[in-house]
């Protein structure tokens, strides 16, 4: 009988650690697919941004007139602004993802700390009679 009551425990436990680790795989992948998908876009935008600046720049070289470049340096410098911006939001971003799997981890390593008790119910006893 104790047996039994031993298999069903450790069946109960099992099928906790197998939920718990689907759990936690399945949050860590969102979070990979939520920085990648941040990354991915704010790289895109950076990239733009770059462009922008490398062309602003080469089209302030072409100018004659200097009134001309200098507004053209006063955007490159407005772009430049936004660009330095935007890789800081990149980086906080990156952080904040980094934060929340720290959160995670800590979640799941306290779930898995947790204690298993026994108490019994009830019991029972029977007596068969012979005759």
């Amino acid at each position: 009988m104790q047996a039994a009551v031993d298999r069903c425990a450790e069946s109960a436990l099992g099928a906790l650690s197998e939920r718990n680790q689907q759990y936690f795989l399945d949050a860590i992948d969102k979070l990979d697919d939520r920085a990648a998908d941040l990354k991915n876009g704010l790289e895109q935008s950076l990239k733009e941004l770059d462009r922008d600046i490398r062309a602003t720049k080469q089209q302030a070289r072409s100018i004659a007139d200097l009134e001309g470049k200098i507004e053209l340096h006063q955007k490159i410098n407005g772009l430049e602004k936004r660009r330095n911006q935007q890789r800081r939001d990149l980086y906080a971003a990156q952080d904040q993802i980094d934060e929340d799997k720290e959160r995670l981890i800590d979640d799941v390593q306290s779930r898995l700390k947790q204690q298993t008790e026994r108490e019994s119910i009830y019991r029972l006893r029977w007596h068969i009679q012979t005759q």
